[in-house]
C-alpha cells in the first residue's frame, strides 16, 4: 500500500480504488429500490403475524372433572384464593412465571434472532415458549408445597381434620389430587 506524507508532515495510508469496477449510479439506486420493496413487502407479510401471543393456563372449553365441577373455577380458587371457602392463594401460575421471567425473556430474545434470519416462524417460537411456560407451571403443581386444608378418610369419604378444639387446620401439601388440574394446564397461540 503506497503512502504518502500530508501537508501536517506526517505519513498516512492511501489505498487505492480502481473506481472502473464499481457500479454506475443507476444501478445503485435500482439496487437500494429493489430491497426497500423487497422489505416493505416482508413488513406487510410480518405484521400479521406480529399481532401473535401466547396464552398459557387453563383454556375455557377445557373438561369440567369426571363430578361436573368446573376446572376453571378450581384453577381461579386456587391461584387468587378465596375468602367465603377460607382457601389461601396459591399462586401457581403467576408464582411460576415470576419466578422464571427471566429464563422466558431470553428464549424468546434467542428465538427472535432465528425469526429475524428466517430460521423459525413466530407462531413456531411463540408455542415453544408457550410448552416450556405450560410444563414449568405443571412442574410447580406437582412438586411445590402449597398450604391447604388437611382431610382423612373415613367410611371412604374425606372429611376435613379438626384440631383438639374442632377447629379445621391446615397442612402444607402439593397442589395435586386427580391430577385433572395439572393435566388442563395448556398454551394456545392466537
Amino acid at each position: 500500500m503506497p503512502t504518502f506524507r500530508g501537508n501536517d508532515g506526517k505519513y498516512s495510508c492511501l489505498r487505492l480504488l480502481d473506481i472502473s469496477k464499481l457500479p454506475s449510479p443507476d444501478k445503485i439506486r435500482e439496487k437500494l429500490e429493489r430491497r426497500k420493496a423487497q422489505a416493505k413487502a416482508g413488513a406487510k407479510e410480518n405484521k400479521k403475524d406480529t399481532d401473535k401471543r401466547v396464552y398459557v393456563g387453563i383454556p375455557s372449553d377445557a373438561p369440567d372433572y369426571p363430578d361436573g365441577t368446573d376446572v376453571v373455577m378450581v384453577a381461579t380458587v386456587h391461584e387468587y384464593g378465596s375468602e367465603a371457602i377460607n382457601i389461601p392463594p396459591k399462586r401457581f401460575l403467576r408464582g411460576t412465571i415470576e419466578n422464571n421471567r427471566d429464563e422466558y425473556v431470553n428464549m424468546l430474545k434467542q428465538y427472535g434472532l432465528l425469526i429475524a434470519n428466517r430460521k423459525i416462524s413466530l407462531e413456531r417460537a411463540l408455542g415453544l415458549v408457550g410448552t416450556k411456560v405450560s410444563s414449568d407451571v405443571q412442574m410447580t403443581i406437582s412438586t411445590e408445597k402449597f398450604e391447604r386444608w388437611a382431610y382423612t378418610k373415613k367410611d371412604g369419604k374425606r372429611i376435613p381434620k379438626k384440631n383438639s378444639d374442632g377447629k379445621r387446620y391446615r397442612e402444607s401439601g402439593h397442589l395435586i389430587d386427580t391430577g385433572h388440574l395439572r393435566r388442563s394446564i395448556t398454551y394456545k397461540v392466537k
